[in-house]
């Protein structure tokens, strides 16, 4: 018996080229979306921030030629299109906690780069809802701006 993942995998290739590249495309975002949310789950707030100042994302292979004893190996980058400053400074000031995010979501890349986002890219938003408020928060994220935040955050300050 087949796993539901191989058969949804199946079933996009008999759809066509075009269904599997739109599918693949889906799944990369939610998975930077899963990521982000990762990455800033203390700060929720920040997290809707960067997503919403997110103009598109890439994965690429770097052509690149390089040195070392890992020359040879495929480098592969996540390139994330940011339309604020602040954001890519604060994207930039996460960035290894970021990657391992994304990687505990499933997209293997070696590195990430943070490309400002310049002429007709700042007006693409990859999650226009979220650009335009009109998300809902998470479950559980109504109880963090309660009065009994600041405890919880002085909690995780001394976890850490």
């Amino acid at each position: 018996m087949q796993t539901i993942s191989t058969e949804l995998d199946m079933l996009v290739a008999n759809l066509g080229e075009e269904a599997a590249r739109a599918m693949k495309r889906a799944r990369n975002k939610e998975r930077y979306r899963a990521a982000v949310e990762r990455t800033w789950r203390m700060r929720p707030e920040v997290a809707r921030l960067v997503l919403a100042h997110t103009n598109g994302i890439f994965i690429a292979k770097d052509e690149r030629p390089r040195r070392g004893p890992d020359r040879d190996r495929d480098w592969w980058v996540f390139g994330i299109y940011l339309d604020d400053a602040m954001v890519r400074t604060e994207v930039d000031a996460w960035q290894s906690v970021l990657l391992q995010a994304l990687h505990d979501e499933g997209i293997s890349v070696d590195e990430l780069r943070f490309l400002p986002a310049k002429w007709d890219m700042r007006a693409r938003k990859l999650f226009p809802e979220i650009a335009a408020g009109r998300e809902e928060p998470a479950v559980g994220e109504g109880a963090a701006r309660g009065p009994w935040r600041g405890q919880d955050e002085s909690r995780a300050l001394d976890t850490v």
